[in-house]
């Protein structure tokens, strides 16, 4: 949309289904539910899920990422999908699983709040173990790091960071986590102003850090 918030342009992803190639018929996706597969119900009737949309700045350098390059989170794909212009350049799997928040580290780099949960169905696996994995678009290859700190959010969940800090938001224990050099030195609930034997819910908030702390 414009400045005004007038929609200038719709982009449909069902419009692209050829260009997903293999992803297309991966868990979730309409063409294996047309090849008489059953899929748990929420797969099957949201499987374009997106939990994440970032719009790439402009950036030091080009390399496999370009300024305003698009990179959405599929959720029930287990994927990140590429856009340039109005195609799917490539889509990226690997060590994440029902994934959330992504983030623009450099022109080669990104990082994923990975939640790290096969299930999809309630009752959730007691022992979820989330973390970030951060993905080498050149070589495909992840690093996965935070992965002792207690990240454990079968839906939801945000990571940023900014020089030394990181900051997650731990969603599903509503958890602020904050470390430095990879170090844990803050981890709380946001206690309500209202009432403080209760917490705020950190459902969707977006984190704004500033450019130096």
């Amino acid at each position: 949309h414009d400045k005004s918030g007038v929609i200038e342009k719709i982009w449909w992803l069902n419009d692209h289904v050829s260009e997903l190639g293999n992803l297309a018929r991966f868990q979730g996706s309409e063409l294996v539910k047309s090849e008489g597969m059953i899929l748990p119900l929420t797969e099957a009737h949201d499987y374009w899920h997106l939990n994440d949309v970032k719009i790439v700045p402009k950036l030091k350098a080009e390399g496999c990422l370009k300024e305003n390059d698009i990179l959405l989170s599929a959720r029930n794909l287990n994927a990140i999908i590429h856009l340039r212009g109005d195609s799917i350049i490539h889509t990226y799997q690997g060590s994440f699983f029902k994934q959330h928040d992504v983030d623009i580290i450099d022109q080669n780099n990104i990082s994923i709040f990975n939640n790290n949960t096969s299930d999809i169905l309630y009752p959730w696996k007691q022992k979820i173990n989330s973390n970030v994995v951060i993905k080498n678009l050149q070589t495909n290859l992840d690093s996965i790091v935070y992965d002792n700190i207690g990240l454990k959010t079968a839906t939801e969940g945000q990571f940023e960071q900014i020089g030394n800090y990181s900051f997650f938001e731990n969603q599903n224990k509503h958890e602020i986590i904050l470390c430095k050099n990879n170090k844990l030195v803050f981890r709380g609930a946001h206690k309500s102003h209202f009432d403080k034997s209760k917490v705020n819910l950190l459902n969707w908030c977006q984190i704004i850090l500033p450019k130096s702390i």
